[in-house]
């Protein structure tokens, strides 16, 4: 096994089983299997959206500040922690709420914090916010200090968010105002404010405290600074910085040693259930994932819980299988060409940090006896996991199987897709030869399909030692890599703007030069010498980062010479921070994209194909077999 690290990644392609195969079928005639003509068989569906809503019977939280909330320390702490607690929800799913303000903020039968009113919540962050505040009657009046009365105050509200929740970056007189989640942070702040201090009566001293509290100085009532409420004073100024940058995320507050901890009923049933779990020999541990597993599914959730899954007695889905068997059967059949063997995998592997790092999306299962397994979220850390431990020194395999995606929204079947991947596993080194017959081999399946033949396609390339050189020349600390890592991908796929990967970049406390050099180099894909003049900043240098970049750039050189040799007649783009599963390879990473018509876009790409080396994968997994 020691010569088992010269190993090639796999191509993937996937064949989703999505309710957008009906489309796909409509497009398919004349194919191998009996010339098709599904365009006649389409059925149109019509579907309702329900929207369940709660109700929320004690009101809101401005009902309970204006009854002398202040007054009840420990309900002060528990809601707000709550708040904290929803709001770190909000901005890890990418979105700020922009309008966090106590009428905003409800509670229901059980005195709990529901965070509702999302009409100015975003996900599509502006790269700026015009908000000249000259023109803004509201805040001019409350600049001034005229006088209104509560119910006037209580609806002032700006072009983001209410006037006296506004964080300052939002007022200001500069043109543009470029802003992220810790505007919501402030907006925290002033409502922490009103939970502590004692119910104002008028609407001219209410706007007169807030207007102090809301100075870049943070004046407190002299009352306030007098009482025992040092814990206090100090959340408010951290949360009340005009410095975005000082203020804490909603997740750096909870961690602190300045918000009290849970409820001491909480706290403690917590700790019993992890002292339950961490003894799976004890009765009681027997006892609670017997519990577990004999809670009841209600009616509600077994009907929803596969309502997405494309209906299997559907003629167009009937269809739509006729014609992704015709298409496997010619994927395999060139599989076998190049020396290729079916080898499946278990399809339960036990939860481990190593794993989950590997696969942090994976669909997560309990056993009876409360072991944790998961089932492949895809067809290569399981793959490598059993070569490795069952000690295959080289092989060409070849798989195509259902592959699982966990969701965000809990209480859904989880997504569900085909992948087909093919590997190579050679302990003799090859010049990089091994990537390229990768690539080929798509190129042979393409040339297959003459529904694709057609199409515009692309490689693109990077490599994980050019990627390191950029984080490094950028000064990126290691312990945010994982973080950047994400955002760059959920930026490829589309689940980010350019003004939120610039804004979550923002939230990293990234340096000015880091976060330019990022954000320049995220739509930069070219030719290598193209990319050799971008990055020649870094290669120049003399130390780590100019070895790793040009380490990366000589191997993707010979990489797209080998391409050329083969034949393949597709135009090959670098790109430097493309991060295909980062967490697997080690080495090339490429991706082959097709270009797409959509029914609302005039134009976009796919990615088809996907691979790369992880060599670093299975020598993890050998220092544990």
């Amino acid at each position: 096994m020691q010569n088992l690290l010269r190993i090639d990644s796999s191509d993937s392609i996937e064949f989703e089983k999505d309710t957008n195969y009906q489309t796909s079928a409509s497009n398919i005639n004349n194919n191998e299997n009996g010339n098709i003509d599904v365009s006649k068989e389409m059925v149109r569906e019509i579907q309702f959206m329900y929207i369940q809503m709660e109700f929320c019977e004690k009101s809101t939280l401005r009902t309970a500040i204006d009854g002398g909330l202040y007054e009840d320390r420990e309900r002060v702490w528990r809601l707000f922690r709550e708040i904290v607690e929803g709001l770190a929800h909000i901005h890890q799913q990418g979105m700020i709420h922009r309008d966090l303000k106590p009428v905003n903020i409800f509670l229901d039968s059980n005195d709990h914090v529901k965070i509702g009113d999302f009409g100015l919540a975003t996900t599509n962050i502006l790269s700026s916010f015009v908000h000249t505040m000259e023109t803004d009657k509201e805040f001019q009046g409350l600049e001034k200090g005229i006088s209104f009365g509560t119910e006037e105050v209580g609806s002032l509200t700006g072009q983001v968010g209410t006037a006296l929740y506004v964080a300052p970056e939002l007022t200001t007189k500069a043109a543009k105002a470029i802003y992220n989640q810790k505007v919501d942070i402030y907006s925290l702040g002033v409502i922490l404010f009103e939970m502590c201090y004692k119910s104002l009566t008028t609407g001219m001293e209410r706007i007169k405290i807030l207007l102090n509290l809301r100075s870049k100085e943070i004046i407190f009532p002299s009352e306030m600074q007098q009482a025992d409420m040092s814990r206090q004073i100090h959340i408010l100024r951290w949360l009340l910085n005009h410095d975005p940058s000082q203020r804490p995320t909603a997740q750096e507050l909870l961690s602190s040693e300045y918000l009290p901890p849970a409820r001491l009923e909480e706290t403690e049933l917590q700790e019993m259930i992890r002292r339950t779990l961490s003894n799976n020999q004890s009765k009681a541990y027997k006892y609670l994932i017997s519990c577990c597993f004999m809670q009841e599914v209600s009616p509600a959730d077994d009907i929803t819980y596969d309502m997405n899954l494309p209906s299997r007695g559907h003629i167009n889905f009937i269809t739509w299988r006729k014609y992704q068997e015709g298409v496997k059967s010619k994927v395999i059949e060139i599989f076998q060409r190049h020396g290729g063997v079916y080898l499946g995998t278990p399809l339960l592997i036990p939860k481990s940090h190593q794993f989950c790092s590997f696969s942090p999306s994976s669909v997560k299962l309990m056993t009876r006896n409360g072991n944790i397994v998961c089932i492949p979220h895809d067809l290569r850390a399981v793959f490598a996991r059993y070569i490795v431990w069952n000690n295959v020194p080289h092989i060409r395999r070849y798989a195509i199987e259902r592959v699982f995606r966990d969701k965000k929204v809990l209480g859904f079947h989880p997504r569900e897709l085909y992948e087909c991947a093919f590997d190579i596993i050679n302990p003799i080194p090859d010049n990089l030869l091994m990537e390229a017959e990768l690539i080929y081999i798509v190129w042979e399946i393409i040339n297959e399909l003459p529904s694709l033949q057609e199409r515009n396609f692309t490689i693109r390339l990077n490599h994980t030692s050019l990627l390191q050189a950029v984080l490094m020349y950028c000064g990126v600390d290691k312990e945010k890599y994982q973080d950047i890592y994400s955002i760059l991908r959920d930026a490829r796929d589309g689940k980010f703007t350019r003004f939120q990967i610039q804004t979550h970049l923002i939230s990293l406390c990234l340096t000015d030069q880091a976060m330019e050099t990022l954000f320049n180099l995220f739509e930069t894909e070219s030719s290598v010498a193209k990319i050799h003049s971008v990055l020649k900043t870094i290669t120049r240098r003399k130390g780590d980062a100019a070895a790793f970049a040009r380490e990366g750039l000589k191997e993707i050189e010979i990489v797209m010479e080998n391409i050329e040799t083969l034949g393949i007649k597709w135009p090959i783009v670098v790109v430097p921070l493309l991060v295909h599963n980062i967490n697997q390879h080690s080495g090339i990473i490429y991706q082959i994209t097709c270009e797409v018509k959509w029914r609302k876009k005039k134009s976009g790409e796919e990615v088809i194909a996907a691979g790369g080396r992880y060599d670093k994968m299975l020598s993890s997994f050998k220092k544990n077999s």
